[in-house]
């Protein structure tokens, strides 16, 4: 059975001032945040973030003057969830990309917790000097 998988731009931002932009994953999909590209195309130095349902999962300082920063990154956000991309400053161009899937499955609380192949108490390993 084959599953369709779309790649997207979830936000693709020109910020002219500072705020937040956000994409809400449609019922029924599954987003997975893959890049991030963040341009300063001004002259001020700012904070850009990636969020989660209100969860930043990548933060990234940019210093003034016509500077980028991209990250390849693994986040995933389930049907209905929100995907944001906040500026501190103006003139903040924000990208963020990934893959956007058919959700057939379960959020990943409905999933029973693994088990462990360690004791509880043991003894630590020894620091390598």
């Amino acid at each position: 059975m084959s599953w369709p998988v779309y790649t997207e731009t979830f936000i693709r931002r020109r910020s002219l001032a500072a705020g937040t932009w956000n994409w809400t994953v449609p019922a029924g999909k599954r987003a997975i945040v893959k890049s991030v590209v963040v341009v300063q195309t001004g002259a001020t130095a700012g904070l850009a973030e990636i969020l989660i349902n209100n969860v930043a999962c990548h933060i990234v300082q940019v210093p003034a003057a016509a500077s980028a920063s991209a990250l390849e990154l693994l986040a995933v956000a389930y049907a209905g969830q929100v995907v944001g991309a906040y500026a501190s400053q103006a003139n903040f161009d924000i990208t963020v990309s990934g893959w956007l899937l058919s959700d057939v499955g379960a959020l990943s609380s409905d999933i029973p917790a693994p088990t462990w192949d360690f004791e509880v108490g043991a003894e630590a390993l020894p620091h390598a000097a």
